[in-house]
């Protein structure tokens, strides 16, 4: 009998995952992972707008019938409300103080590293164009994805220049974390 990853006692003797674990990733051999939190708080969430929504729309008449007693335009001031908090929220025509500030970072194409990211993320050059990139964080990063034959290191406070000579979308990466580094379109058609 082998030990299961649990430390339990698997009567099969197996170490290979089984056909329930493959199609779900909380399930290691035969028993749960303590993963209740996450999935509490992935299911639990939906429930925040999910029930008073089930709620309306249930009894859609009653509904419509209760929402003129309000005001004849109440879905209107609704609809115009959650627009307004939307473009609040998420303030799609501002440009983020990290963007800008990799914006100037040299003349021509630029971004600034923090916490490993690139700011702003997409960069768009022609073939054999060039990036300025800025370390802003007070760790060296190599970047891979580059496309060049050696790996590039950005210094710490540095500014480091990072050609590309083949077009494609390249996904150029200051570690191994996810998220990081960022993107460079290399477009013929941008020059």
């Amino acid at each position: 009998m082998g030990l299961r990853d649990d430390g339990l006692r698997d009567p099969l003797g197996s170490r290979r995952p089984s056909s329930c674990s493959r199609r779900f990733p909380w399930v290691t051999g035969r028993s749960w992972r303590p993963v209740a939190v996450p999935l509490v708080i992935a299911h639990g969430g939906h429930l925040a707008y999910g029930v008073p929504l089930g709620l309306l729309v249930a009894d859609a008449e009653r509904t419509a019938h209760q929402l003129r007693e309000v005001s004849p335009h109440t879905t209107a001031y609704v609809v115009l409300a959650l627009v307004v908090a939307l473009v609040l929220w998420q303030r799609p025509f501002a440009t983020p103080t990290s963007v800008r500030a990799g914006e100037q970072v040299a003349p021509g194409l630029s971004a600034i590293v923090l916490d490993g990211r690139f700011a702003p993320q997409w960069l768009r050059v022609t073939p054999g164009g060039c990036v300025s990139l800025r370390n802003d964080d007070t760790v060296p990063y190599t970047l891979s994805g580059t496309g060049a034959a050696a790996a590039l290191r950005l210094e710490p406070d540095r500014t480091t220049q990072v050609c590309f000579d083949r077009p494609g979308v390249l996904r150029v990466r200051t570690s191994d974390v996810p998220y990081t580094g960022g993107f460079v379109i290399v477009d013929r058609a941008e020059g």
